[in-house]
């Protein structure tokens, strides 16, 4: 009786491991997908700014920048205003 005590008690516990190792990989993947997608979301507003500015720097006109960028009209006109100063 004592050793099926012991291998119930030892496999519980292996299983255990296993679900814990699992959780472990499946949280580092999401964690990796996140952090591209968050990578991937800052790479396209950095681009959006860096043609609002360099559009600003060749004379196009406030509305045509806003809707082909489709920066929000309020941090437009902050990256504008950053601009100017430069």
């Amino acid at each position: 009786m004592l050793f099926e005590e012991y291998d119930e008690e030892k496999y519980k516990n292996l299983f255990i491991e296993e679900g814990r190792e699992e959780g472990r990989v499946e949280g580092r993947e999401e964690g990796r997908e996140e952090g591209r997608e968050e990578g991937r979301e800052e790479g396209i507003a950095e681009n959006r700014i860096s043609t609002a500015r360099n559009l600003l720097a060749s004379g196009v006109s406030d509305d045509i920048i806003i809707n082909c960028t489709g920066i929000d009209p309020d941090e437009f006109e902050k990256i504008k205003a950053e601009t100017e100063k430069n």
